[in-house]
């Protein structure tokens, strides 16, 4: 049992400062210092620091970790030559052993930025077992939580696909693992591909990006004669607990379309701006009353960057500052915890006893009063600037303590640049081919 004293608390929920969190695996006790008592346990002096839950990404793509540096002719005119010339190159090239690689690296950087659970969508050429390989590094290994899904893709063997993201769904652990339904998006997806996910799939929800650019709708309209979230739902593809990634380009009659089947968005902004695919009408969602969670796209590692990159994304997108509300931006932030609990099953979120006991301890000198009523405004403009926590636990675990990584995470960490200059040099090879 380990016991956290002289915390301060911030669950985006409540705040509340001289506090001690007592918990193994699960959050056992929260009470006010005065009513403290060591339990012969290791024992954690805060010293007013802050203790947060940790932190939950929406969408990532663990794969990207060795697009970082990687040098490919690269010239894009539009989001299809991105796919083409970058992305379809790097995953395309990944065995299993670069898989593992990088589900190990990218665990020790989510772990390092308070991540403790994420909902990836993976892509690789080796398709069989590639699921089990992200599991072993990020599961096993590194202690995380994650629900993971192959994204199935017409470029791929459909069957193969299809086989691989069922076989992850059987062996998923309730609490450390869940399986979503991968599929890429529908300018990658036949009519065939989307019949035959549609029997296969039994009753897991689909993870899938849509509408992230205007040439998914355009290429939809000319191939099928119809917008992409119309196309998904002919195939009964839109149902409570699917996941649908950007959804940038989706109009009225759509957004209204994913609010009567119940569907969450999972909204990526930095990624939408690195790309310059646009930016999602966040507002009209949740104004329609759709459920929005927030992702990184595979892109920084941080939840805490993309929470802070949403308000600014939004500000930009809006003309303004007030139009997307600060409650608005809490709204996200929690739904993103809500969902992914009712995924996982498991309580994530929040510092309460019976919760997971995934906290990311950190040190912040505010440098104006804290309140519950601003605690929120503290995080967004102060601590998600440099979100690097002192202590990280897992599952009840230290994955970091005083800034220092668990040897278990150091070592297959550190196997990933020998493993992704493989796999650069195979992309390499493959192009002077052509």
């Amino acid at each position: 049992m380990t016991t956290i004293v002289n915390a301060t608390l911030y669950d985006f929920v409540t705040y509340r400062e001289h506090r001690y969190v007592r918990f193994d695996g699960v959050i056992r006790e929260v009470g006010p210092m005065s009513e403290y008592r060591p339990d012969g346990g290791e024992t954690v002096d805060l010293r007013g620091g802050w203790l947060m839950p940790g932190l939950v990404l929406g969408h990532t793509h663990v794969y990207s970790a060795f697009a970082r540096g990687m040098g490919v002719p690269f010239s894009p005119k539009s989001f299809q030559d991105l796919l083409d010339q970058l992305w379809w190159k790097l995953d395309q090239n990944l065995d299993i052993p670069a898989v593992r690689a990088s589900g190990a690296a990218m665990a020790l950087d989510y772990l390092q930025n308070g991540v403790t659970t994420i909902l990836d969508h993976h892509a690789s050429g080796a398709v069989a077992g590639s699921l089990q390989a992200l599991r072993e590094a990020i599961v096993d290994g590194a202690g995380m939580r994650a629900a993971c899904c192959f994204e199935t893709s017409d470029r791929f063997d459909v069957s193969a696909c299809v086989s691989e993201n069922l076989a992850f769904a059987k062996a998923a652990v309730p609490g450390r693992s869940a399986a979503l339904f991968g599929l890429h998006a529908s300018m990658s997806l036949s009519d065939d591909t989307l019949a035959l996910v549609s029997e296969a799939k039994d009753d897991l929800p689909v993870h899938v990006h849509a509408a992230e650019s205007a040439e998914d709708e355009d290429l939809s309209m000319k191939r099928y004669g119809c917008r992409v979230i119309e196309r998904f739902d002919r195939f009964g593809l839109l149902e409570p607990g699917s996941l649908y990634v950007h959804c940038v380009h989706c109009d009225d009659a759509e957004l209204a379309l994913l609010k009567a089947r119940g569907v969450t968005v999972a909204v990526n902004p930095s990624s939408n701006m690195n790309n310059g695919v646009g930016l999602p009408d966040v507002k009209k969602m949740l104004d329609l009353g759709i459920p929005v969670i927030l992702g990184d796209d595979g892109l920084s590692a941080s939840a805490a960057v993309e929470i802070r990159n949403l308000r600014l994304a939004m500000n930009h997108r809006y003309g303004g500052p007030t139009v997307f509300t600060m409650e608005d931006q809490r709204k996200v932030v929690l739904e993103t915890y809500r969902f992914a609990s009712a995924l996982l099953k498991v309580g994530l979120g929040r510092i309460e006893p019976g919760y997971a006991a995934d906290l990311a301890a950190l040190d912040y000198a505010a440098p104006t009063p804290v309140t519950e009523t601003n605690a929120f405004g503290h995080f967004v403009f102060g601590l998600s600037q440099s979100f690097r926590p002192r202590h990280v636990y897992a599952n009840g675990v230290a994955a970091i303590t005083d800034y220092v990584p668990a040897a278990r995470l150091v070592g297959p960490a550190a196997q990933s640049v020998a493993s992704a200059a493989a796999v650069w040099n195979r992309v390499a090879r493959e192009g002077k081919k052509r």
